[in-house]
């Protein structure tokens, strides 16, 4: 059995999530801006969901390495890159005084990364297509193999 679907499977889903939360981040600097949050209950959603998202993305990338899919590792590794540096900086929270400051930078940089997700989840979804395409069609020649043995 070829567990390269199921691979592609966690990788579809993970992303998904990914999506998911930073798609919520940016809902939440949209409310804002509409006045249908205030900045304390923004502050607080936006950081409760920050570092899982950073922890998710870091565990995304570590799996393309392990399972040896270096082009999707290298594809992911900017954003876990202004992750890391946005996490190191003390930048990655939303500061209740300060947020009505950065909210137009915050939520460019929520839709770039929600570019970056969608193409990145569309590239997944493709390669998880393919891989069960690959192993419906896929010559099976070691079952043939036991077939003729016994």
């Amino acid at each position: 059995m070829d567990w390269l679907p199921f691979i592609w499977l966690i990788f579809s889903c993970m992303n998904l999530t990914l999506l998911g939360l930073n798609f919520y981040e940016f809902l939440g600097f949209s409310d804002l801006e509409a006045d249908f949050l205030n900045p304390y209950e923004l502050s607080s959603r936006i950081n409760y969901v920050i570092v899982p998202e950073y922890l998710l993305h870091g565990a995304l990338c570590i799996l393309f390495l392990m399972t040896g899919h270096w082009i999707m590792f290298l594809l992911s590794l900017p954003t876990a890159y202004y992750n890391l540096k946005q996490y190191l900086s003390n930048k990655h929270l939303v500061d209740v005084t300060e947020v009505f400051k950065v909210v137009s930078t915050e939520k460019k940089a929520r839709l770039i990364k929600l570019g970056f997700y969608v193409i990145f989840f569309g590239l997944v979804i493709t390669r998880l297509a393919l891989s069960v395409v690959s192993t419906v069609f896929a010559d099976d020649e070691d079952i043939v193999a036991w077939s003729t043995i016994y």
